[in-house]
C-alpha cells in the first residue's frame, strides 16, 4: 500500500476515533447531569451541564435535544418561568427530534401559561424528596397545607419522632406541636377554616379506643372529643362555623358527618374509598365526594339538610377523582387521568361541563384548594428503577459485578423484560394500557398503544427471534384474556390465540406454545393450577392449593411455567389471620412437573415477594424478605439439587422485585422501589 494511502486511512480512523470519543464523552457528561437532576435533586448544577452538552455536541443532534428538553424540566422542577423559553427551543433548534419535540409540546400543554399577563395556570414545586430535607417526611400523601397556603402539616410514626409537625414553607422552619406518647396512633389531620386550630385522631393500639383531638395554636391547649366505636377513622375537611368533621371509615367504606359537639356520627354515604378526598363547600351546605369501584367512580354533592345528592361527572378510568371545593364555592377540582379537571357549580349543580384545567404527566392526589387560590397536590408515586446483577449461566451465582443501575428510564416504570439479544428491553408501565420498547444501544424508547378497545395489557415477553411482543390482551368488559403479537416493524398487531374466558395472568413457556393458570377448587377458597396448551379451555390440574385453613398460594408469586413447558413453581404463604402479615418461617417454594408428577419442595423462607425461571430451566431466583418487609435477600436455588446461592445485594429497605433473567443466562433484572415524591401548587386553575 503507498504511504499516501496509508495516511489518509489513519487520518481517517485517528477522525472516526475522535467523533466516537466525543460521542461517549456527551453520553457521560448527559449521565453525570441525570444524576444531578433525578438523584441529588441539584437542579442548577444540573442545568449548566445540559448547557455545556447543547453547546460543545450540537452535531449530535439527539442528545443536545434531549439536554435542551431537560433543561425545561429542571427550570420547572425550579418553579422557574423559565422553562417555557427552554421548551420552545427545543422546537425550533431540533424540529426533526420527534421524541424530544413531543414531550416539549406536553410540557408546554402542562404549564398552561396563557399569552395574556397573569392568566394560565402556574405551577411551582414546594417539596420533593430528591430535597434530603423533605426526604425526612414520612409519608407525602398526609401532608396537609394550612388555609392561607403558608404553612403544612404532617405526622410522623417513627418512635424517635412521632408526633404532629408543622412547617413554614417560606422559612423551612420545622416545629412540633403533638410529641407522641406510646401505644397511641394518629391519623391525618385537617385544618380549621381560619388555620387557628388543628383536628387529628387518637388510637390507643391496645385498647383500639380513640377521640378526635383539636389542638389551638393560640393557647396551645388540645381539647378532646370522644367517639363511640370511632375504628380507623380518616379526617377530610371542617365546616367554616368549626361545627363538623367530614370522615371516611375504613370499616364499610363509608363517608361520615361527624359532630364536634358530642362526637356523633351520621353516615352520609357507602362505597366511598379509605383513602379518597372529599370536601365541604365554603357555606357547609354540600360535601362533594366520589362513590363507587376504582375507575368507575361517580362524583356526588349532596345537600347537608336534606340529604338528597347529585350526580356531577364520572371518572375517566384509572385514577380517584378526589374532589376538592374551590375556596369561593363556584367549581369542584377533580383528578382524571391526564390532569386537574374543574367543574362549574351553582347551587350544588354543575353549571357547565368539567373543562382540563391543568395537564399533567402522572396522576397527582388532591389534597386540598387554599384561599391563596392554589390548588395543592402530591405525586406520591412508586418510581421503579431497573437494575441488574451479573450471573454465572452454568453455577446460577453471581460474577461479583455488584448491582448496576439502567439509566434513562420512564417515570412510570413498573416492570421490565430484555429481548433475546439485550438490545432492546420492554418496559410495562402503572396504567397497563401501552408498552414502551427502550433500545440499549441508541437510548432512544418507543411507545406501543396495541389497544383498540378498552382493557389492559399483562405479562409481556418477547418471541424467541425478539421480533414481535407478545403479551396478553384483557378486555375490561368480555371476562377473559387475549393472546396478541406486535410486530415491532410493522407496528401491526395480530392474535396468537383468541379470547380465553375466565383465564387471567396467565404464564407462558418460552415458545409460547404450552401456558399455565390458576382456577378455583372444588373446596371452598382452594385453588388449582392448571398445565395446558395455549388456547385450549382445559388441562391438567397439577396442583390443588388449600384455602385459608391451610398454607394459601402467595399472592405475590403467581406460578410460573419453565421456559420448556416441563415445570411449573409456585409459592405458599401462611398469613396471621387477624393482621394479614406472613407468618414467621412460613413461606415455601415448591415445584411440579407439567404431568403433575414430582412435586417438591424446594426451600423456605419467611416471605417470597418475587421469583423468577432461568432460560435453561435449571436455576428459580427468588426474592426473600424479612418479616418487616425490608432487607432483601436475593437467593438462586438449584432445581435439581435443591442448592441454594446468596447474590449480594446492597443493604436496602425499598422493595426488590425480580423482573427478568436475561436469554443468555448472564444477567438477572430487578426493580427496586423508590420513595420518589413531589409536592406542588398550582395557581389560577380557574382561569380560561
Amino acid at each position: 500500500m503507498k504511504k499516501s494511502s496509508i495516511l489518509l486511512v489513519v487520518i481517517f480512523l485517528l477522525a472516526f476515533s475522535n467523533e466516537l470519543f466525543g460521542q461517549q464523552k456527551g453520553y457521560d457528561l448527559y449521565q453525570k447531569a441525570l444524576i444531578k437532576e433525578n438523584a441529588k435533586g441539584d437542579m442548577e448544577g444540573a442545568i449548566q451541564i445540559y448547557r455545556q452538552i447543547v453547546k460543545e455536541f450540537d452535531e449530535d443532534r439527539s442528545l443536545a435535544a434531549k439536554a435542551q428538553l431537560h433543561i425545561g424540566l429542571c427550570y420547572e422542577k425550579l418553579g422557574k418561568n423559565e422553562a417555557v423559553k427552554a421548551y420552545e427551543m427545543v422546537l425550533s433548534r431540533f424540529p426533526k427530534e420527534v421524541e424530544a419535540v413531543s414531550e416539549a409540546r406536553g410540557r408546554l400543554a402542562a404549564l398552561q401559561v396563557a399569552t395574556t399577563a397573569g392568566g394560565g395556570p402556574v405551577a411551582r414545586m414546594l417539596l420533593t424528596s430528591s430535597n434530603p430535607t423533605d426526604n425526612q417526611i414520612e409519608n407525602p400523601r398526609g401532608i396537609v397545607p394550612s388555609p392561607d397556603g403558608r404553612r403544612v402539616a404532617y405526622l410522623q410514626s417513627k418512635p424517635e419522632t412521632k408526633g404532629i409537625y408543622i412547617r413554614d414553607l417560606a422559612t423551612g422552619e420545622v416545629r412540633q406541636i403533638v410529641r407522641g406518647q406510646p401505644a397511641v396512633s394518629y391519623k391525618r389531620v385537617v385544618w380549621s377554616a381560619d388555620g387557628k386550630r388543628l383536628a387529628f385522631t387518637e388510637t390507643n393500639t391496645d385498647t383500639k379506643s380513640g377521640s378526635v383531638r383539636i389542638f389551638d395554636f393560640s393557647s396551645r391547649e388540645v381539647q378532646t372529643v370522644p367517639v363511640q366505636n370511632i375504628g380507623e377513622l380518616r379526617l377530610l375537611d371542617w365546616t367554616k362555623d368549626g361545627r363538623y368533621l367530614l370522615c371516611n371509615k375504613r370499616d364499610g367504606g363509608t363517608l361520615e358527618l361527624l359532630a364536634l359537639s358530642d362526637g356523633t356520627i351520621t353516615t352520609l354515604s357507602d362505597s366511598v374509598w379509605f383513602w379518597t378526598r372529599a370536601s365541604f363547600s365554603p357555606d357547609g351546605r354540600f360535601v362533594a365526594y366520589g362513590a363507587g369501584p376504582h375507575a368507575k367512580e361517580t362524583l356526588y354533592v349532596q345537600s347537608i339538610a336534606s340529604g338528597l345528592r347529585n350526580r356531577i361527572t364520572e371518572s375517566g378510568g384509572g385514577v380517584y377523582l378526589h374532589p376538592l371545593w374551590s375556596p369561593d364555592g363556584s367549581a369542584i377540582a377533580i383528578q382524571q387521568s391526564d390532569g386537574i379537571w374543574v367543574v362549574p357549580m351553582d347551587d350544588g349543580l354543575a353549571s357547565g361541563p368539567p373543562r382540563l384545567a391543568y395537564r399533567t404527566e402522572l396522576p397527582r392526589w388532591a389534597v386540598s384548594w387554599t384561599k391563596a387560590g392554589g390548588l395543592y397536590f402530591t405525586a406520591n408515586s412508586q418510581r421503579n428503577i431497573p437494575l441488574q446483577v451479573g450471573i454465572n449461566p452454568s453455577t446460577g451465582q453471581d460474577v461479583g459485578s455488584g448491582i448496576q443501575e439502567l439509566t434513562e428510564y420512564p417515570k412510570e416504570l413498573m416492570s421490565f423484560r430484555w429481548s433475546p439479544d439485550r438490545r432492546q428491553v420492554i418496559l410495562n408501565g402503572w396504567e397497563n394500557k401501552d408498552l414502551t420498547v427502550y433500545s440499549t444501544e441508541t437510548r432512544a424508547s418507543t411507545s406501543y398503544d396495541p389497544m383498540e378497545a378498552d382493557g389492559w395489557v399483562y405479562g409481556a415477553m418477547w418471541s424467541p427471534d425478539g421480533k414481535e411482543l407478545w403479551y396478553q390482551h384483557i378486555p375490561s368488559s368480555r371476562g377473559g384474556t387475549i393472546i396478541k403479537a406486535l410486530n415491532l416493524a410493522s407496528g401491526q398487531v395480530r392474535e396468537l390465540y383468541p379470547l380465553m374466558q375466565n383465564k387471567f395472568r396467565l404464564s407462558l413457556s418460552a415458545d409460547g406454545r404450552m401456558m399455565t393458570f390458576v382456577r378455583r377448587g372444588s373446596v371452598s377458597s382452594s385453588r388449582e393450577i392448571v398445565i395446558a396448551e395455549t388456547g385450549q379451555a382445559d388441562g391438567l390440574v397439577v396442583a390443588t392449593l388449600p384455602g385459608p385453613d391451610g398454607i394459601p398460594m402467595n399472592p405475590r408469586v403467581l406460578p410460573q411455567l419453565s421456559p420448556m413447558g416441563d415445570q411449573v413453581f409456585y409459592a405458599l404463604q401462611q398469613a396471621d389471620t387477624d393482621t394479614g402479615k406472613p407468618v414467621t418461617d412460613a413461606g415455601s417454594l415448591w415445584v411440579v412437573g407439567s404431568d403433575g408428577k414430582g412435586a417438591r419442595l424446594l426451600t423456605t423462607a419467611p416471605f417470597i415477594h418475587s421469583a423468577r425461571w432461568d432460560p435453561s430451566g435449571r436455576f428459580i431466583a427468588y426474592m426473600e424478605m424479612s418479616m418487616e418487609m425490608s432487607n432483601s435477600v436475593l437467593r438462586v436455588v438449584d432445581v435439581v439439587t435443591g442448592a441454594e446461592y446468596n447474590i449480594p445485594l446492597p443493604s436496602t429497605e425499598d422493595f426488590l422485585t425480580i423482573n427478568d433473567w436475561s436469554h443468555d443466562g448472564r444477567f438477572i433484572g430487578l426493580t427496586r422501589a423508590d420513595t420518589w415524591w413531589e409536592y406542588w401548587a398550582v395557581q389560577g386553575v380557574l382561569e380560561q
